[in-house]
């Protein structure tokens, strides 16, 4: 995420939060992601807050409901005024975007043809989506070691 100062990071989440800035500034952003790169560990939480767009906010994935901005229902395509963290990661994996980038442990995509225990990750069973329903259109994924 920090290879083209153009990147519009909308939405992220990781096992601790859920990141969402639905009109990012790209040079903005860079910078801060930079920073929080640099720092010797981070999570979203670590992210500045002011640095958000309207309707934006870093949630903790503990919450029982994350409330849903105008400008998010906007950004994901929904209708909810609150959702479950599993219910939210699940509609930013669906909703369109240029990039879905899988950048660390977990199955959160899985084909169509298996079923939740053949992918074996339970950790991510309740918000993964399978490719076709999927809104990105293209994919990368981190290299992670062995």
């Amino acid at each position: 995420m920090l290879l083209s100062k153009q990147t519009r990071l909308l939405a992220a989440f990781d096992h601790r939060h859920i990141f969402l800035d639905p009109d990012p500034d790209p040079a903005t952003s860079w910078t801060e992601r930079a920073r929080m790169f640099a720092l010797p560990s981070s999570s979203w939480a670590d992210y500045n807050a002011k640095l958000i767009s309207k309707g934006g906010g870093v949630f903790a994935r503990s919450l029982k409901s994350i409330p849903i901005s105008a400008q998010v229902k906007a950004m994901l395509e929904i209708k909810a005024d609150a959702m479950a963290p599993t219910e939210l990661i699940n509609a930013i994996l669906k909703s369109q975007a240029e990039l879905l980038y899988l950048g660390g442990i977990g199955t959160y995509v899985k084909a169509q043809r298996e079923a939740n225990a053949d992918v074996g990750d339970r950790a991510t069973m309740r918000c993964g989506s399978t490719a076709a329903t999927c809104g990105s259109r293209s994919w990368a994924r981190a290299r992670t070691s062995a």
